[in-house]
């Protein structure tokens, strides 16, 4: 019996479920009281914490009940639309795409192409508003594409002031619950559909044209207020229900109450559209952390994690370490009675002439400190009115980083200290990328104190403080980490501020005493993965490569000042603006490009030439993954210089002719050639360039005494020319002939081999001559005179070049020809001095005398019988 198509997909439904249930069943662990409450994270898969058989199923079939809600697509929330609000008089800002490297550029098409499918992309033609875009790498094979709004349609909005929820809020709503349960909301903020007239505002400006949003894009400075409105509007009425932007948590005083608060919850996100990240979501955990508190069944205390990195934090080793805890005891030692005489042991072991050496008074002004440090005389109570300032500090081993307080008086009182060992790939970072990485994890570590909040952010770098500065785009070919890092910080409202190192000791002192972070040990960046796998996609090893970049010369003012943060000249980053390059593995990157060392230029070059193509394809790929300050000319030299690429290579790109200089009287310069065999006879053709007037000698060969003569007869008529330009034939490089043009003081110059172009003059009247006769079709006796035909007509035909017939430009008038018989001309009447003379006059029948000029009388007389003229009769 076949099954019909909807029993079909009920089935198919019910076996995707069934295995969700069954990771929710196979994923529930149990937590010890004493265990960190990060560890109970159980990532990419769905947890039910310390659970009963029956609560597990429970929770898989609600979960089964909801199938929309879990699906793994981007969802639409229905019936809201965000709204943009702009400034009054604001202008639109219209950016253009940044450059895509060639080595992503597919990644990034493949990304467009998809946010298009799905419907949250739309390609238009023209937009008053652009931003550019900025991919960022997740992977060899993922980007994730973000707009830099910071330098367009930031400046402009009205931020909506929505408040997020306080710590009061939240506690009040999780107060009396037994279990908790945390729900994460898949991209959330791309949910939310923008009204349609705001649309344009977000437009994308991307290598491949303009596309415009249809949903609420990351890094909208408005964003998080408007989706922390709706997500509270459309979930608020719920007891037990406590929303933080995407971050949803349920509770309850019993497990039946819990669950149907979670089908309530998940039934509204079902209604309205939403979808969730599944393997973000928790179910029924025994505690949650919020603003370093901890909530569970027992009420609210302290977050231990909160003052970890202080009271965890390690003795000092040496006279560095021992500067910089003296340093941060020195930040809040207005806060500790008696300070200067309960550390006198630390502080002596500053002094020059007293060996370091950690005793027992140490130790005990050691431990002081860190119990005055978690007091409640420097350690503040997180109070949502108070201004947040975050400090964060690099040192070369670790990251630390202090969210305080600033109160009215100007002081400042730590909230949370966290500090981080680096990593052995972290510990390669430049200074600058170790001071961004400080600033992503203190953000990354306080994210539930500082999202939706201002805060004033402090680093002691004026690199880093340019880069992440919230008014300014990133820089188009900033190294690919510094990029990663920013577009971070974009969903955050804060304000960079410098503060030089001796007046940044909070932060200083945690970063040189970090506590050891297991979960960080083995960590690579998503950054570092693709970087790692540009180098290898090249023909020498890692190792090599760095060995050959730190043997160079060239690079090592540059190398020096990224490890330790110091801005270089220009001419030692080849005019370069520091903040493109990075270090990985020992070796030197500009952005996703690596650095190649001279030694190894050769074989990278080699390895580019596989399959001999051209110059463009070259350049194309090195962009993609190599550069050193020459690649293109290197590039172009190895191309002209390969012996196979240039026994194959195509006739160069024809360009511009290059015309002879013009004449400036006639037969200044000629152009000869020889026409034929036609007819059995050779034709010598000469042509003067001023005017165009050609001459044609029927000759009986071509021969140089021929040649000579024709020449000769030339000249007697028209003079002889400054210049006389030929082919190469052999009447022309005869000695004979040379010697005839130096004695008559003429130039004579030869046209290129294989280039009838050269001597273009006679060759064009060459070919005009030939089809004349072609078409007369003339019989050897009447070529002379059909030749005298053609030279007739063509001397007195206007020329397209100089506007003016060879004849008038010769002679200064137009030659008469039987055509002019047509034109009636009318009698003239002028005497040589002007004017009329009177004239004698006969009439017919008068008689006269004429004089005889043959026979022997002088006068004849005869009767006028006619007037011929006006003098003749």
């Amino acid at each position: 019996m076949l099954a019909t198509p909807h029993k079909e997909r009920r089935q198919r439904r019910r076996s995707h479920f069934r295995a969700s249930t069954s990771i929710v069943r196979h994923c529930a662990v149990k937590c010890s009281e004493s265990e960190n409450l990060a560890k109970s994270h159980c990532v990419g898969a769905i947890a039910v914490r310390n659970s009963s058989k029956g609560l597990s199923t429970a929770v898989g079939d609600l979960i089964e009940s909801f199938p929309r809600v879990f699906d793994s697509s981007v969802g639409t929330i229905r019936g809201v639309n965000a709204t943009l609000h702009l400034k009054p008089n604001s202008k639109p800002v219209f950016m253009k795409a940044r450059t895509i490297p060639f080595a992503i550029r597919d990644t990034v098409e493949r990304e467009i192409k998809s946010m298009v499918d799905a419907g949250i992309l739309e390609k238009v033609e023209r937009s008053a508003w652009a931003t550019p875009v900025v991919p960022v790498m997740k992977s060899a094979d993922r980007v994730r594409l973000c707009g830099d709004y910071k330098v367009t349609i930031n400046k402009c909005l009205l931020v909506d002031e929505h408040p997020l929820p306080t710590i009061d809020e939240l506690f009040s709503n999780m107060a009396g619950g037994q279990k908790f349960t945390k729900l994460d909301l898949a991209q959330a903020y791309l949910q939310m559909e923008v009204r349609e007239e705001d649309r344009e505002l977000l437009t994308l400006n991307t290598h491949l044209g303009l596309y415009k949003p249809t949903r609420l894009m990351y890094g909208v400075s408005s964003a998080p207020a408007i989706f922390q409105r709706e997500i509270s509007q459309l979930l608020g009425d719920i007891p037990g229900v406590s929303v933080f932007l995407d971050d949803i948590k349920v509770t309850g005083p019993d497990d039946e109450t819990h669950l149907r608060r979670l089908k309530m919850v998940l039934q509204r996100l079902n209604e309205h559209g939403m979808q969730l990240n599944v393997a973000k979501c928790e179910f029924f955990a025994d505690r949650i952390e919020y603003c370093g508190f901890v909530i569970d069944r027992e009420g609210i205390r302290k977050m231990k994690a909160k003052v970890d990195a202080i009271q965890e934090m390690p003795r000092p080793c040496n006279r560095e370490q021992v500067r910089a805890f003296v340093g941060l005891i020195n930040y809040y030692g207005r806060f500790m009675p008696a300070l200067s005489t309960r550390i006198y042991p630390i502080n002596n072991l500053l002094k020059e002439n007293v060996p370091f050496k950690w005793n027992a008074d140490c130790e005990e002004a050691f431990l002081w400190v860190k119990k005055e440090m978690q007091s409640d005389r420097v350690l503040a109570h997180y109070d949502p009115k108070l201004p947040l300032v975050l400090a964060t500090d690099a040192s070369p081993y670790g990251v630390g980083a202090v969210l305080s307080h600033l109160y009215p008086d100007g002081t400042e009182r730590p909230i949370h200290c966290a500090s981080q060992t680096l990593n052995k790939s972290q510990q390669n970072y430049i200074q600058a990328d170790k001071e961004a990485y400080a600033i992503v994890f203190g953000v990354k570590k306080f994210y539930q104190y500082l999202y939706g909040r201002k805060f004033i952010l402090v680093t002691d770098i004026k690199a880093v403080a340019q880069i992440m500065a919230p008014n300014k785009g990133l820089p188009t070919l900033s190294a690919l980490r510094m990029q990663h890092y920013a577009v971070f910080l974009e969903s955050f409202d804060y304000e960079v501020r410098f503060r030089p190192s001796n007046e940044n000791a909070n932060a200083d002192g945690m970063s040189r005493l970090p506590i050891e972070d297991a979960s960080n040990k083995h960590r690579i960046e998503e950054v570092d993965l693709v970087e790692v796998n540009q180098i290898e996609t090249l023909p020498v090893t890692v190792e090599e490569l760095a060995k050959c970049t730190k043997e160079d010369l060239n690079v090592k003012t540059l190398l020096e000042g990224l490890k330790v943060g110091r801005v270089v000249e220009g001419c030692d980053r080849f005019g370069v603006n520091q903040s493109e390059f990075s270090i990985q593995q020992g070796c030197l990157m500009r952005g996703i490009r690596v650095y190649i060392p001279p030694k190894l230029r050769q074989r990278v070059l080699e390895e580019l030439h596989t399959g001999h193509f051209g110059v463009s394809r070259m350049k194309s790929l090195a962009r993609s993954y190599c550069w050193w300050e020459t690649v293109d000319r290197d590039i172009e030299d190895l191309s002209r210089d390969c012996c196979e690429c240039a026994s194959v290579r195509k006739n160069p790109v024809s360009v511009a002719p290059h015309c002879w200089e013009q004449a400036t009287e006639p037969f200044q310069r000629i152009h000869v050639d020889f026409a034929g065999p036609f007819l059995g006879m050779y034709f010598f053709v000469i042509v003067d360039a001023f005017s165009k007037w050609p001459e044609v000698k029927i000759i009986r060969d071509m021969t140089t005494d021929t040649t000579i003569d024709r020449l000769r007869e030339y000249f007697v008529t028209y003079g002889v020319p400054s210049v006389i330009v030929s082919d190469r034939g052999v009447q022309f490089t005869s000695d004979q002939f040379r010697e005839f043009v130096r004695r008559n003081n003429i130039m004579h110059k030869m046209g290129a081999p294989y280039h009838p172009a050269t001597n273009g003059q006679a060759e064009r009247f060459v070919q005009t001559f030939k089809e004349k006769l072609k078409a007369l079709k003339c019989e050897r006796k009447d070529v002379q005179f059909e030749l005298y035909k053609i030279l007739m007509a063509y001397r007195r035909t206007v020329h397209p070049v100089t506007g003016k017939s060879p004849s008038m430009l010769v002679y200064g008038r137009q030659m008469k020809s039987r055509l002019d018989l047509l034109v009636p001309v009318a009698d003239l009447k002028v005497s040589s001095r002007g004017e009329e003379e009177p004239v004698r006059c006969f009439t017919v029948n008068e008689r006269v005398a004429a004089r005889d000029f043959l026979g022997a009388s002088k006068w004849k007389f005869g009767t006028v019988t006619e007037r011929l003229g006006k003098l003749h009769y």
